[in-house]
Protein backbone atom coordinates (compact mmCIF):
# COMPACT_ATOMS: atom_id res chain seq x y z
CA UNK A 1 0.00 0.00 0.00
CA UNK A 2 1.30 3.36 -0.69
CA UNK A 3 2.16 6.05 1.85
CA UNK A 4 0.12 8.86 2.32
CA UNK A 5 2.16 11.78 2.38
CA UNK A 6 0.41 13.08 5.24
CA UNK A 7 1.73 10.02 7.56
CA UNK A 8 4.47 12.01 6.98
CA UNK A 9 6.33 15.35 9.43
CA UNK A 10 7.01 17.99 6.60
CA UNK A 11 7.76 20.84 9.51
CA UNK A 12 11.60 21.00 8.31
CA UNK A 13 9.62 22.79 5.59
CA UNK A 14 8.43 25.35 7.57
CA UNK A 15 10.85 26.50 9.13
CA UNK A 16 13.37 28.56 6.11
CA UNK A 17 14.92 30.14 8.85
CA UNK A 18 16.64 27.42 10.47
CA UNK A 19 17.84 25.45 7.21
CA UNK A 20 21.47 23.80 7.02
CA UNK A 21 23.90 25.65 4.30
CA UNK A 22 26.43 24.10 2.69
CA UNK A 23 28.70 26.09 0.36
CA UNK A 24 27.98 25.32 -3.37
CA UNK A 25 25.06 22.47 -2.49
CA UNK A 26 21.77 23.28 -1.98
CA UNK A 27 19.63 22.21 0.75
CA UNK A 28 16.87 19.10 -0.15
CA UNK A 29 13.95 21.53 1.09
CA UNK A 30 14.88 24.21 -1.78
CA UNK A 31 15.88 22.08 -4.43
CA UNK A 32 12.67 20.66 -3.81
CA UNK A 33 10.96 23.65 -4.68
CA UNK A 34 12.54 24.07 -8.09
CA UNK A 35 12.12 20.11 -9.00
CA UNK A 36 8.73 20.31 -8.36
CA UNK A 37 8.89 23.48 -10.86
CA UNK A 38 10.92 21.50 -13.27
CA UNK A 39 8.26 19.05 -14.71
CA UNK A 40 4.81 19.91 -12.51
CA UNK A 41 2.95 22.98 -14.37
CA UNK A 42 0.50 22.91 -11.91
CA UNK A 43 3.46 22.97 -8.44
CA UNK A 44 2.61 25.71 -5.95
CA UNK A 45 5.43 25.38 -3.88
CA UNK A 46 2.98 24.94 -0.94
CA UNK A 47 2.78 21.36 -1.35
CA UNK A 48 5.06 20.47 1.47
CA UNK A 49 3.10 22.90 4.05
CA UNK A 50 -0.47 21.20 2.80
CA UNK A 51 1.02 18.05 3.32
CA UNK A 52 1.56 18.68 6.75
CA UNK A 53 -2.42 18.74 7.53
CA UNK A 54 -4.65 16.47 8.67
CA UNK A 55 -7.67 15.57 6.99
CA UNK A 56 -10.90 16.53 8.28
CA UNK A 57 -13.74 14.92 7.95
CA UNK A 58 -16.70 15.56 6.23
CA UNK A 59 -19.09 18.94 6.86
CA UNK A 60 -22.36 19.29 4.95
CA UNK A 61 -22.30 22.98 3.28
CA UNK A 62 -24.38 25.87 4.72
CA UNK A 63 -27.38 24.99 2.81
CA UNK A 64 -27.93 22.05 3.74
CA UNK A 65 -27.88 23.24 7.66
CA UNK A 66 -29.65 26.49 7.20
CA UNK A 67 -33.10 27.32 6.11
CA UNK A 68 -32.49 30.61 5.45
CA UNK A 69 -30.87 31.97 8.67
CA UNK A 70 -32.68 29.15 10.84
CA UNK A 71 -30.55 25.79 11.53
CA UNK A 72 -31.40 22.57 10.54
CA UNK A 73 -31.52 21.05 13.78
CA UNK A 74 -30.59 17.40 12.55
CA UNK A 75 -27.88 18.52 10.55
CA UNK A 76 -26.48 20.40 13.55
CA UNK A 77 -26.91 17.62 15.67
CA UNK A 78 -24.68 15.86 13.03
CA UNK A 79 -22.06 17.96 12.24
CA UNK A 80 -21.63 21.07 14.86
CA UNK A 81 -19.21 19.59 16.88
CA UNK A 82 -16.70 19.64 13.65
CA UNK A 83 -17.42 23.20 13.36
CA UNK A 84 -16.30 24.37 16.94
CA UNK A 85 -13.51 21.93 16.43
CA UNK A 86 -12.12 23.82 13.57
CA UNK A 87 -13.24 27.55 14.73
CA UNK A 88 -15.55 28.11 17.81
CA UNK A 89 -17.82 30.32 17.35
CA UNK A 90 -15.92 32.86 20.12
CA UNK A 91 -13.03 33.15 17.55
CA UNK A 92 -15.25 33.72 14.52
CA UNK A 93 -16.74 36.36 16.89
CA UNK A 94 -13.28 37.64 17.24
CA UNK A 95 -11.89 37.50 13.67
CA UNK A 96 -14.75 39.52 12.85
CA UNK A 97 -14.58 42.23 15.22
CA UNK A 98 -10.59 42.35 13.90
CA UNK A 99 -11.47 42.79 10.77
CA UNK A 100 -13.88 45.24 10.99
CA UNK A 101 -11.27 47.21 13.46
CA UNK A 102 -8.81 46.77 10.60
CA UNK A 103 -10.83 48.40 8.18
CA UNK A 104 -11.21 51.51 10.39
CA UNK A 105 -7.73 51.81 10.95
CA UNK A 106 -7.13 51.07 6.60
CA UNK A 107 -10.15 53.61 5.96
CA UNK A 108 -8.43 56.14 8.51
CA UNK A 109 -11.71 56.30 10.71
CA UNK A 110 -11.56 57.34 14.21
CA UNK A 111 -11.19 53.26 16.35
CA UNK A 112 -14.58 52.42 18.00
CA UNK A 113 -13.69 51.38 21.29
CA UNK A 114 -16.98 49.09 21.47
CA UNK A 115 -15.44 47.10 18.97
CA UNK A 116 -11.91 46.52 20.83
CA UNK A 117 -14.28 45.51 23.67
CA UNK A 118 -15.92 43.24 22.32
CA UNK A 119 -13.22 41.30 20.46
CA UNK A 120 -11.15 41.62 23.83
CA UNK A 121 -14.10 39.61 25.37
CA UNK A 122 -14.28 37.14 22.79
CA UNK A 123 -10.90 36.25 22.89
CA UNK A 124 -11.17 35.92 26.36
CA UNK A 125 -14.23 33.15 25.95
CA UNK A 126 -12.48 31.58 23.37
CA UNK A 127 -9.89 31.29 25.62
CA UNK A 128 -11.85 30.12 29.25
CA UNK A 129 -13.62 27.59 26.19
CA UNK A 130 -16.94 29.55 27.05
CA UNK A 131 -18.51 29.01 23.96
CA UNK A 132 -18.77 25.32 22.80
CA UNK A 133 -22.30 25.54 23.43
CA UNK A 134 -22.97 28.94 21.45
CA UNK A 135 -25.25 28.81 18.19
CA UNK A 136 -23.47 28.64 15.29
CA UNK A 137 -24.17 31.39 12.31
CA UNK A 138 -24.40 30.68 8.70
CA UNK A 139 -21.35 32.79 7.95
CA UNK A 140 -19.35 30.89 10.56
CA UNK A 141 -20.79 27.76 9.00
CA UNK A 142 -20.20 29.08 5.65
CA UNK A 143 -16.50 30.38 6.55
CA UNK A 144 -15.75 26.96 7.92
CA UNK A 145 -16.82 25.34 5.28
CA UNK A 146 -14.45 26.60 2.68
CA UNK A 147 -11.60 26.48 5.05
CA UNK A 148 -12.18 22.89 4.94
CA UNK A 149 -13.13 22.15 1.45
CA UNK A 150 -9.43 24.15 0.20
CA UNK A 151 -7.47 21.97 2.72
CA UNK A 152 -9.17 18.95 1.47
CA UNK A 153 -8.65 20.15 -2.17
CA UNK A 154 -5.30 21.00 -1.45
CA UNK A 155 -4.32 18.01 0.12
CA UNK A 156 -4.93 16.25 -3.01
CA UNK A 157 -2.47 18.25 -4.99
CA UNK A 158 -0.07 17.39 -2.30
CA UNK A 159 -0.58 13.61 -2.42
CA UNK A 160 -0.39 13.55 -5.95
CA UNK A 161 2.33 15.82 -6.98
CA UNK A 162 4.89 15.00 -3.90
CA UNK A 163 5.02 11.38 -5.19
CA UNK A 164 5.95 12.68 -8.53
CA UNK A 165 8.53 14.96 -7.43
CA UNK A 166 10.11 11.49 -5.33
CA UNK A 167 9.90 10.07 -8.34
CA UNK A 168 12.00 12.31 -10.57
CA UNK A 169 14.34 12.98 -7.70
CA UNK A 170 15.13 9.05 -7.52
CA UNK A 171 15.52 9.48 -11.86
CA UNK A 172 18.17 11.74 -11.34
CA UNK A 173 20.15 10.90 -8.44
CA UNK A 174 20.08 7.39 -9.75
CA UNK A 175 21.75 8.62 -13.18
CA UNK A 176 23.74 10.27 -11.38
CA UNK A 177 22.43 13.40 -13.37
CA UNK A 178 22.08 15.12 -9.67
CA UNK A 179 24.74 14.42 -6.72
CA UNK A 180 23.61 14.36 -3.47
CA UNK A 181 25.32 15.16 -0.20
CA UNK A 182 25.20 14.05 3.28
CA UNK A 183 26.12 15.88 6.47
CA UNK A 184 25.28 14.88 10.34
CA UNK A 185 22.91 17.01 11.75
CA UNK A 186 23.83 19.97 14.10
CA UNK A 187 27.50 20.34 11.65
CA UNK A 188 30.40 17.75 10.42
CA UNK A 189 31.99 16.62 7.26
CA UNK A 190 29.88 16.78 4.21
CA UNK A 191 30.14 13.37 2.24
CA UNK A 192 28.70 12.55 -0.88
CA UNK A 193 25.38 9.88 -1.16
CA UNK A 194 26.22 6.96 -3.70
CA UNK A 195 23.70 6.79 -6.45
CA UNK A 196 23.05 3.44 -5.20
CA UNK A 197 21.38 4.42 -2.63
CA UNK A 198 18.68 5.98 -4.42
CA UNK A 199 17.87 2.45 -5.59
CA UNK A 200 14.69 2.89 -3.17
CA UNK A 201 10.95 3.12 -3.54
CA UNK A 202 8.83 5.96 -3.77
CA UNK A 203 7.85 5.51 -0.04
CA UNK A 204 11.29 5.84 1.31
CA UNK A 205 12.35 8.62 -0.70
CA UNK A 206 8.96 10.32 0.65
CA UNK A 207 10.49 9.58 4.06
CA UNK A 208 13.64 11.69 2.86
CA UNK A 209 12.00 14.36 1.24
CA UNK A 210 9.65 15.37 4.27
CA UNK A 211 12.77 14.74 6.85
CA UNK A 212 15.56 16.67 4.46
CA UNK A 213 17.10 13.93 6.22
CA UNK A 214 18.51 10.11 5.80
CA UNK A 215 20.34 7.41 7.99
CA UNK A 216 23.80 6.85 7.09
CA UNK A 217 23.61 3.50 8.89
CA UNK A 218 20.77 1.79 7.52
CA UNK A 219 19.89 4.57 4.55
CA UNK A 220 17.21 1.75 2.81
CA UNK A 221 15.11 1.54 6.16
CA UNK A 222 12.43 4.32 5.86
CA UNK A 223 11.73 3.86 9.85
CA UNK A 224 15.34 4.76 11.04
CA UNK A 225 15.73 8.02 12.98
CA UNK A 226 17.91 10.52 10.60
CA UNK A 227 21.40 10.95 11.28
CA UNK A 228 22.23 13.58 8.45
CA UNK A 229 21.16 16.11 6.45
CA UNK A 230 20.39 16.23 2.28
CA UNK A 231 21.58 18.62 0.38
CA UNK A 232 22.17 18.31 -3.49
CA UNK A 233 24.91 19.68 -5.62
CA UNK A 234 24.23 23.62 -6.74
CA UNK A 235 25.93 23.37 -10.83
CA UNK A 236 24.03 19.81 -11.59
CA UNK A 237 20.02 21.58 -10.33
CA UNK A 238 21.19 24.50 -12.41
CA UNK A 239 22.14 22.67 -15.32
CA UNK A 240 18.52 20.35 -14.83
CA UNK A 241 16.52 24.01 -14.84
CA UNK A 242 18.60 25.52 -17.96
CA UNK A 243 17.92 22.20 -19.61
CA UNK A 244 14.33 22.79 -18.81
CA UNK A 245 14.27 26.09 -19.82
CA UNK A 246 15.87 24.90 -23.42
CA UNK A 247 12.93 22.21 -23.66
CA UNK A 248 10.05 24.72 -22.41
CA UNK A 249 11.68 27.44 -25.46
CA UNK A 250 11.86 24.49 -28.14
CA UNK A 251 8.29 23.99 -27.22
CA UNK A 252 6.70 27.72 -27.51
CA UNK A 253 7.96 27.54 -30.91
CA UNK A 254 5.36 24.78 -32.29
CA UNK A 255 2.14 25.16 -32.77
CA UNK A 256 -0.86 24.32 -31.01
CA UNK A 257 0.96 24.62 -27.68
CA UNK A 258 -1.49 23.52 -24.48
CA UNK A 259 -2.77 26.09 -22.46
CA UNK A 260 -1.66 24.47 -19.72
CA UNK A 261 1.84 25.44 -20.90
CA UNK A 262 0.87 28.64 -21.92
CA UNK A 263 -0.02 29.63 -18.44
CA UNK A 264 3.58 28.24 -17.11
CA UNK A 265 5.12 31.28 -19.45
CA UNK A 266 2.40 33.46 -18.21
CA UNK A 267 2.47 32.95 -14.53
CA UNK A 268 5.93 34.80 -14.04
CA UNK A 269 4.45 37.90 -15.60
CA UNK A 270 1.30 37.72 -13.47
CA UNK A 271 3.82 37.44 -9.86
CA UNK A 272 5.14 40.66 -11.24
CA UNK A 273 1.42 41.95 -11.54
CA UNK A 274 0.73 40.86 -8.29
CA UNK A 275 3.57 42.61 -6.13
CA UNK A 276 2.85 45.67 -8.10
CA UNK A 277 -0.58 45.86 -7.13
CA UNK A 278 0.10 44.86 -3.25
CA UNK A 279 2.81 47.80 -3.33
CA UNK A 280 -0.35 50.42 -4.66
CA UNK A 281 -2.36 52.34 -2.37
CA UNK A 282 -5.06 52.66 -4.68
CA UNK A 283 -5.62 49.34 -5.81
CA UNK A 284 -9.04 48.51 -5.44
CA UNK A 285 -8.48 44.49 -5.08
CA UNK A 286 -8.84 43.09 -1.19
CA UNK A 287 -9.32 39.56 -1.45
CA UNK A 288 -7.99 36.84 -2.96
CA UNK A 289 -10.78 36.20 -5.23
CA UNK A 290 -10.81 39.60 -6.72
CA UNK A 291 -7.20 39.50 -7.64
CA UNK A 292 -7.64 36.22 -9.50
CA UNK A 293 -10.18 37.81 -11.36
CA UNK A 294 -8.24 40.92 -11.95
CA UNK A 295 -5.70 38.90 -13.24
CA UNK A 296 -7.70 36.80 -15.29
CA UNK A 297 -9.04 39.91 -16.82
CA UNK A 298 -5.17 40.95 -18.04
CA UNK A 299 -3.90 37.92 -19.05
CA UNK A 300 -6.69 36.61 -20.25
CA UNK A 301 -7.12 32.55 -21.08
CA UNK A 302 -3.33 32.50 -20.84
CA UNK A 303 -3.40 32.66 -17.42
CA UNK A 304 -4.96 29.40 -15.63
CA UNK A 305 -6.46 28.96 -12.54
CA UNK A 306 -3.04 26.67 -11.36
CA UNK A 307 -1.37 29.45 -13.06
CA UNK A 308 -2.75 32.24 -10.92
CA UNK A 309 -1.78 30.02 -7.75
CA UNK A 310 1.69 29.64 -8.79
CA UNK A 311 2.08 33.36 -9.30
CA UNK A 312 0.28 34.37 -5.98
CA UNK A 313 2.54 31.75 -3.69
CA UNK A 314 5.22 33.37 -5.59
CA UNK A 315 4.78 37.04 -4.66
CA UNK A 316 3.40 36.42 -1.32
CA UNK A 317 6.83 35.21 -0.17
CA UNK A 318 7.64 38.80 0.70
CA UNK A 319 4.28 39.87 1.12
CA UNK A 320 2.85 36.77 3.83
CA UNK A 321 -0.08 39.02 5.51
CA UNK A 322 -1.50 38.45 1.55
CA UNK A 323 -1.82 34.79 2.12
CA UNK A 324 -5.01 35.23 3.91
CA UNK A 325 -6.83 37.59 2.25
CA UNK A 326 -10.05 37.11 2.49
CA UNK A 327 -12.13 34.09 0.81
CA UNK A 328 -10.54 31.89 -1.26
CA UNK A 329 -11.28 30.91 -4.70
CA UNK A 330 -14.57 29.40 -3.75
CA UNK A 331 -15.87 25.81 -4.96
CA UNK A 332 -12.55 25.45 -7.21
CA UNK A 333 -10.39 22.44 -6.73
CA UNK A 334 -6.77 23.29 -7.30
CA UNK A 335 -5.70 19.68 -7.62
CA UNK A 336 -5.54 18.31 -11.12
Amino acid sequence: MALSVTALDWSVHAEREHWPRSNGRIFIAAAIQRLGHLELYDWTGDEPRWASHERRPFLAPAEVAFEDENPIEKVHQAFASSVRSYRSPAVFEAQQLARQIEAQIADDEVLDPDLVGQAHAADLRAYLNEDQEDPISRAHWTEVWYDLLEIQSELDGAEKRLPHVAGQLIHLTQSGRLKTFARPRGGGDITPIAPALWEIDNDVCLSRLATCSINVETPLNPGASPTHWIFVDESDLDREMLEYEKEQALQAAQPGKPLEMLAEGTHNDCASWLMKQFEDPDCSFATKEQFFEGATAKFGRSLSERGFLKAWAAATLDYPHRRRSGPRLKGRNSAR
